[in-house]
């Protein structure tokens, strides 16, 4: 008989020693498995050799999948803005305020000017903006001189508190909230009289006595406007855009600022 060279499978396919062996017979290049209870099954050595390779590709498969379906680093450190970890919004802006009033001279002048203002606000994972903001306008300043006598000057100024409702929108590193303030806004008026020094200081005392005054009132306000930006990580820079109309001096307000998300 030829001589024979068997060995398990066991280095491959584990506890196979006691029901799998292996024989190959040299010459005639063949090898056969035989199992307890069957009868000897001939199969060519290379279809074995396939599919021991096809095991090994099956076993690696869900690692290699795993490690596809893992984000990368560089992915993972890309946070979204405005990040839903931080719904908090707190503002600050600078801009100006554009409305006319009329003064007690008859003269009509701008009753907003540069103002100031702070928002802070919650805004929802729906993207639904509440927000308690306040603006302050420091106004403009109309002057008057009588010759030799004094120097008349009627300043105006104007505030805007509110709770502001909006709905945000957030594509890429932008910011659009389309919002309305409800609240009330105050307009001052004040006159002043500053004699000037000079044989007329009497006339002068007498005149502005009767020019030092001031008003001030309050009444309901209403503020539509919409705001757009640009931010980056937690912060952004933006421009607000709003018609307030309160019982007197509608104005037309722009404004610029920075926000911060907490």
């Amino acid at each position: 008989m030829l001589p024979v060279q068997a060995w398990r499978l066991n280095q491959h396919i584990p506890n196979t020693s006691s029901f799998l062996t292996l024989r190959c017979y040299k010459p005639q290049l063949r090898s056969c498995l035989t199992m307890p209870r069957f009868a000897p099954i001939r199969v060519p050595c290379a279809a074995i050799s396939v599919v021991f390779a096809t095991s090994s590709l099956l076993a690696a498969a869900p690692s290699q999948n795993n490690t596809a379906s893992q984000p990368s680093s560089h992915e993972q450190d890309q946070t979204p803005f405005p990040s839903p970890a931080h719904p908090f919004r707190l503002e600050a802006t600078a801009g100006a305020g554009f409305g006319s009033t009329t003064l007690s001279s008859g003269e009509t002048i701008n009753a907003y000017g540069p103002g100031l203002g702070l928002h802070a606000g919650y805004t929802f994972e729906i993207g639904v903006a509440i927000a308690l903001q306040y603006q302050h306008f420091f106004g403009t300043t109309s002057s008057y001189p009588i010759p030799l006598v004094a120097l008349i000057e009627h300043r105006t100024g104007a505030s805007f508190a509110s709770v502001d409702l909006g709905f945000e929108f957030t594509p890429s590193h932008a910011i659009f909230r389309p919002h309305v303030g409800l609240g009330i806004a105050g307009l001052r008026k004040s006159i002043e009289c500053s004699p000037v020094d000079g044989s007329f200081s009497a006339l002068a005392r007498d005149v502005c006595h009767d020019y030092h005054a001031s008003h001030g009132s309050w009444s309901k306000a209403i503020a539509p406007g919409l705001l757009m930006g640009l931010g980056f990580d937690r912060y952004y820079g933006f421009v607000d855009l709003q018609y307030l109309i309160p019982d007197d001096a509608e104005a037309f307000i722009v404004t610029g600022g920075f926000g911060l998300t907490l």
